[in-house]
C-alpha cells in the first residue's frame, strides 16, 4: 500500500470514528470538544478527503456512507444507498 492509499485509509477510520462516537457515545464527542453535529460534519470532511486521495479504496465511500446515512433527509439516505451499491460493485468482497 503507497502513503495516499495509506492516508486515505487513516482518513476514512478516523471519519468512522467519529461517526461511532456521535452516535453511539455522544459523551465521547462532548469530551472532544465536538457536537453531534460537529462530530459529523469532521467525518464527513475526512470521507471526503479519503476518496479524494484514493477513490478505488472503498473505505472513503462506507464511511461517506456513513455519515449520509445519519442525516434526516430522505435524500442524502438515498444518497447513502448509491454509494453503498458503488461500493459493491467496486470490491464485493469489501466488509
Amino acid at each position: 500500500m503507497n502513503a495516499q492509499r495509506a492516508e486515505a485509509l487513516a482518513r476514512a477510520t478516523l471519519a468512522n470514528g467519529l461517526i461511532q462516537a456521535a452516535i453511539q457515545f455522544p459523551h465521547v464527542a462532548e469530551h472532544m470538544g465536538l457536537s453531534t453535529v460537529q462530530a459529523l460534519d469532521q467525518a464527513l470532511a475526512l470521507a471526503e478527503e479519503a476518496i479524494a486521495l484514493a477513490p478505488d479504496l472503498p473505505d472513503g465511500h462506507c464511511a461517506l456512507a456513513r455519515v449520509l446515512m445519519c442525516s434526516e433527509l430522505d435524500e442524502a439516505r438515498g444518497e447513502a444507498r448509491q454509494v453503498l451499491e458503488y461500493v459493491i460493485n467496486l470490491d464485493p468482497e469489501h466488509d
